[in-house]
């Protein structure tokens, strides 16, 4: 068992004990794939600890993966909106990144909900707008999520497949009359003492997908009020993974931020 300062300090020996505070308070440092923050937290495997590049920051806690002249790939927090809806008065991270890289053109190629914190992928222009697009229809677009629901999932693994429609009070469930197709993989990652870490995949991106399809399997997600999973005091989704092509270069392009802190804090309660 070794502290994490101390794995902090064996691995950087020339950074000071103020500059390694630094990468923790930037949440540049994860275990097992969540991020961690305390310095003292006893660590039992050192090999799962590891140390992600410096990020850049804007305001809004929104945290930027990459960007060139065609796309720009952020990290959303939590309470953000993906996009400046016409019902809303709330700040948006689309207004936040067009603020940012005026004059360019920012184009929203997926969204998340704004409780839904993790990766998000915008274009710059037009003709790189085009192609992200075509690969999202196309699935060539991957995505994955962490998600922390309800109860104790007996599966390891297996898939929700529905067709979903939103009510009058923008509320979404399956239906057998019509609908948009939903198809949601997941895994089980962990098993806490009454809740369940899963790796989830998607086939479609409807409109709170994976939200419905937790609660309707009998595992709702912690901290989503809308759909009755109530313990937590965030909605546990993060999107933790996200794969592309480059527009321009045809490069592969692969993303990936750990888990927030909090996901590892109500996993143990």
């Amino acid at each position: 068992m070794t502290l994490l300062i101390d794995i902090l300090k064996e691995r950087f020996p020339d950074m000071k004990r103020s500059s390694l505070l630094q990468l923790l308070s930037q949440e540049r440092v994860s275990y097992e794939g969540f991020i961690i923050t305390a310095p003292q937290r006893v660590i039992a495997k050192p090999s799962q600890v590891d140390v992600g590049p410096r990020l850049q920051f804007l305001h809004k806690n929104v945290k930027i993966l990459f960007s060139d002249n065609n796309l720009i790939v952020v990290e959303k927090p939590a309470g953000l909106l993906s996009v400046e809806t016409d019902t809303s008065l709330r700040q948006s991270l689309h207004a936040v990144l067009k603020e940012e890289y005026h004059p360019h053109l920012i184009y929203v190629v997926h969204r998340l909900d704004r409780d839904v914190s993790g990766i998000m992928l915008y274009a710059k222009n037009q003709k790189a707008f085009a192609s992200l697009k075509k690969q999202l229809t196309e699935r060539s677009l991957k995505r994955e999520y962490g998600a922390l629901v309800s109860g104790l999932m007996q599966e390891e693994s297996g898939t929700w497949e529905s067709y979903l429609v939103e009510d009058l009070n923008l509320n979404v469930r399956s239906t057998n009359y019509g609908g948009e197709l939903a198809r949601t993989h997941y895994d089980v990652i962990r098993r806490g003492s009454k809740s369940t870490l899963l790796k989830i995949e998607l086939d479609t991106g409807r409109k709170h997908q994976i939200r419905v399809h937790c609660k309707e399997a009998g595992y709702p997600l912690m901290g989503d009020k809308r759909y009755e999973g109530y313990e937590a005091d965030r909605l546990m989704l993060h999107a933790t993974k996200l794969t592309f092509i480059h527009p321009t270069t045809e490069k592969k392009m692969f993303f990936t931020r750990p888990l927030p802190e909090s996901f590892n804090i109500w996993l143990g309660k």
